[in-house]
């Protein structure tokens, strides 16, 4: 067991070297300001990096104390348990229990039990431990409950999310531990005898709470993203590749109102882009394409400036993403010129989990475990990656430059690297 003593001349070194300096370590960080910023802009929810830092230093050091002052055996049974307290989560929100407490009037586990006609001792234990996990506060001396800002997230915008991750994507994570790990077959196809897109297409309910949990990430995700990188310039045209219904092309356009955008997806997806950008204003400055990023790209890319992908890589193997990778380049090298209006070359932008950016003990932990979620969830090979495993993979599909990382105010990180 650590003593106290030990503990403490670890909390004495951690503030002497972690605050000595107040960003994180692994690179310079610096913000961007777009020349529009809407008023409902995702970057108004970006706090400044010194804030951003010391949270992330702090979560860190609390998380590392608590860590060290548990015992073994308790750390041990925390583990094999955590799965409880999704489950308390999924079932506070799958049974409406949550969302019967979102006109903010405090109401007893009796009364939210007999509005649901459910079980009022099971419907009381479940609040009593969401309680405990923060999404619920007593009020009246314990007898109501009302929700807390975590709270509020789950009957709302996290729903989808919170849905999708207890139920398909459980069965496959565990199958990823039991049978990919001898198979090399994917947890999902292990679990549900198909991949996951193939399966989406046969049950169109859990493809619509998919895209529901995707686009539930997309605020604090684009946010984050466009407070800290920025097209080659002002009038660039973005290219999305694999950019579902363009919800990132029509931000950035909204922030950058001289540049053009281009999107690339499947035909399906492609006609609900075009709605898309017509119903946001930005069908003049914006094309939409049908089709497969492993098959060559409409000629009208060439004059893209800056290609971006935004969760694609992480999908696949290496075999693909370098097929991909190819397809990109190709489209670039198809313009009279790979250098762009402003005098660069043209980029290809990738937004990841890039594991191992020094990025602080939990970020760290996450993007490992999303790491397994990949294996269990898509094709085999698929996982998050080193910023220098990508370096690798540009540099087997053509690509001469060396990657820049651009670190974000998020667990996400920005790779920039020239066709």
């Amino acid at each position: 067991m650590v003593t106290a003593m030990t503990v403490l001349s670890v909390v004495v070194g951690i503030l002497a070297v972690g605050f000595s300096g107040i960003v994180m370590s692994g690179g310079p960080m610096t913000g961007v300001t777009p020349p529009l910023v809407p008023a409902d802009s995702p970057t108004l929810g970006s706090p400044p990096w010194p804030v951003f830092s010391l949270a992330v230093k702090l979560h860190n050091l609390f998380a590392y104390l608590a860590r060290v002052t548990m015992p073994p055996n308790v750390h041990v049974m925390n583990v094999a348990t955590s799965y409880w307290q999704s489950e308390v989560l999924y079932s506070l929100t799958y049974n409406g229990i949550l969302q019967s407490l979102v006109d903010n009037s405090p109401k007893s586990c009796a009364d939210v039990a007999s509005s649901l006609q459910l079980q009022e001792m099971v419907v009381c234990e479940y609040m009593k431990a969401g309680q405990h996990l923060g999404f619920l506060q007593s009020t009246d001396n314990g007898s109501k409950y009302g929700l807390t800002e975590a709270g509020k997230l789950a009957p709302a915008g996290l729903k989808d999310f919170i849905l999708m991750i207890n139920e398909e994507t459980r069965d496959a994570y565990r199958a990823a531990g039991t049978d990919t790990i001898r198979t090399g077959v994917s947890g999902f196809q292990s679990h549900f005898g198909q991949e996951l897109w193939a399966w989406h297409n046969e049950h169109p309910d859990k493809e619509a709470q998919f895209d529901g949990a995707m686009a539930s990430l997309h605020p604090a995700a684009v946010g984050a993203l466009l407070s800290g990188w920025s097209p080659p310039s002002t009038e660039s045209t973005v290219c999305d590749i694999g950019s579902g219904v363009g919800t990132l092309v029509a931000e950035i356009l909204q922030h950058y109102p001289a540049a053009k955008g281009m999107t690339l997806d499947q035909p399906s997806v492609a006609e609900r882009a075009t709605a898309y950008m017509e119903e946001k204003g930005l069908g003049h400055r914006a094309q939409v394409f049908g089709g497969s990023f492993f098959e060559p790209f409409p000629p009208e890319m060439a004059t893209c400036d800056v290609f971006f992908m935004r969760f694609i890589l992480h999908d696949w193997g290496d075999d693909d993403c370098i097929a991909i990778l190819k397809q990109i380049k190709q489209a670039a090298s198809s313009a009279e010129s790979t250098t762009n209006n402003n005098g660069t070359k043209v980029k290809l932008a990738i937004m990841e989990h890039v594991t191992d950016t020094n990025a602080g003990a939990a970020m760290e932990r996450a993007k490992s475990l999303m790491s397994i979620n990949m294996i269990a969830s898509c094709p085999f090979g698929a996982r998050e990656r080193t910023m220098e495993e990508y370096a690798q993979l540009f540099t087997a599909a053509g690509y001469s430059g060396a990657p820049k990382l651009i670190k974000l105010r998020e667990i996400y990180s920005v790779l920039e690297v020239e066709i």
